[in-house]
């Protein structure tokens, strides 16, 4: 920001960003970021309706989504799906085992992206 005087004071937007569309995907990327570290899981289909009323733009909202994903992501989301079940009275046994079946689903999701054929599942 340049100040002219002590009235007035100007913006300059670096050239990067002078196109709305890739403005408005840093802020995307921004603001869905800071939303998934602090555990807000959210489809890309409702981000895009979220941010543009609009599902037309999912994919770009699934490679945002994807850029800030982790692995402790899936299994925090557990902890807070079992939590809640507690809450609602959901015997432990059964928690327990629905909890060992959930934590088997991303193995599942990491053999059907490896590109190495033998560690696929038959």
């Amino acid at each position: 920001m340049k100040q002219k005087d002590k009235f007035f004071s100007s913006l300059y937007i670096k050239s990067e960003y002078e196109k709305y569309e890739n403005l408005r995907g840093v802020f995307d990327s921004t603001f869905i970021g800071m939303m998934i570290k602090t555990g807000l899981i959210v489809s890309s289909e409702q981000w895009s309706s979220l941010l543009y009323g609009d599902a037309k733009y999912e994919v770009a909202m699934e490679i945002i989504i994807n850029k800030f994903s982790t692995s402790d992501i899936y299994t925090k989301s557990i902890e807070k799906l079992v939590q809640i079940l507690y809450q609602v009275g959901v015997e432990q046994e059964n928690l327990l085992k629905f909890q060992t079946h959930l934590k088997f689903l991303p193995t599942i999701h990491l053999n059907i992206n490896n590109d190495n054929e033998d560690n696929r599942p038959l």
